[in-house]
């Protein structure tokens, strides 16, 4: 249960370039906008865990 109303969160990815030099340069360009876009949907989920539901009478 979150303590005062906040809680923390981390999340890690750890991640490997695919061996193909093709797929080196793609992850090199790429790999840092997909794994922000990664972060931000986890963290986005585990948040919408935590808020109060809303029931309609």
């Amino acid at each position: 249960m979150p303590a005062k109303g906040f809680c923390r969160l981390r999340i890690f990815i750890n991640f490997n370039y695919p061996s193909s030099i093709l797929g080196k340069l793609i992850g090199m360009m790429f790999g840092g906008a997909y794994a922000r876009w990664c972060l931000r949907r986890m963290s986005e989920e585990a948040a919408a865990q935590f808020q109060p539901s809303v029931v309609a009478p």
